[in-house]
């Protein structure tokens, strides 16, 4: 029986096993390293609650579809509130003449 064909199975499992160690050593490497990271960051400098930009920005939107207002005025394009979109869709399909829109 030749030899060289086999395959050495005690070589590959234990390499497998190396393989499986060290990959589980340096994700729990990476976690004690990014909790270390985490310990030393500064609450203050960094936080994780955008309450001040989250009211700034819902303000912001409102205050953006309550009214109509220019997006760019070289090319004619014009922000419309949705309800006011509706309704103007709505008569425009509505007067004499005008194609029924394709569903």
């Amino acid at each position: 029986m030749a030899h060289y064909d086999d395959i050495d199975v005690r070589g590959l499992t234990e390499a497998g096993i190396v393989a499986c160690v060290v990959t589980l050593l340096c994700v729990l490497l990476a976690q004690v390293f990014f909790y270390w990271i985490d310990a030393r960051t500064d609450p203050a400098v960094a936080p994780n609650e955008y309450t001040m930009s989250s009211e700034f920005l819902r303000k912001q939107q409102e205050g953006l579809v309550s009214q109509p207002a220019w997006v760019d005025k070289t090319n004619n394009r014009v922000s419309i509130p949705i309800d006011l979109a509706k309704q103007l869709t709505v008569e425009q399909y509505n007067k004499p003449g005008s194609k029924s829109p394709e569903t």
